[in-house]
């Protein structure tokens, strides 16, 4: 049970708590333990198919779904005509700054946390 004056925590005890955790601390000892737990730990698991391969399934399964629906070659080609319309549009505002910096911003978010992730799941391998 939390006491019921946990948000006036004196101060002198934060001063005294920051500088215990700011210092150096030893490991503690734990007999070998953490190691025999990591080691007891299964081999992580990787996947065989790379993502390119997982993306071309997902095309393929996309294209078999548009054929059983009825999907004509015409019909895609219409679309594609439509598609090309839709980016025309899209690059009309690449004039604008404003969008131009919140795609920038974006682009840039998912590069840090692609390189992010590849960093971390690579370190702990």
């Amino acid at each position: 049970m939390e006491p019921a004056d946990l948000k006036n925590f004196p101060s002198e005890e934060d001063d005294r708590l920051h500088a215990l955790l700011a210092g150096q601390m030893s490991p503690l000892p734990d007999a070998g333990f953490t190691r025999r737990v990591t080691q007891a730990l299964p081999p992580r698991a990787i996947s065989r198919v790379p993502p390119v391969g997982w993306a071309l399934a997902g095309a393929l399964a996309g294209l078999g779904l548009a054929w059983v629906k009825g999907a004509t070659w015409t019909g895609l080609i219409a679309g594609t005509t439509e598609l090309a319309q839709a980016g025309t549009a899209l690059l009309a505002l690449a004039t604008n700054p404003w969008f131009v910096l919140a795609l920038t911003t974006v682009g840039l978010s998912l590069l840090l946390t692609f390189v992010i992730t590849r960093q971390f799941s690579a370190r702990y391998r």
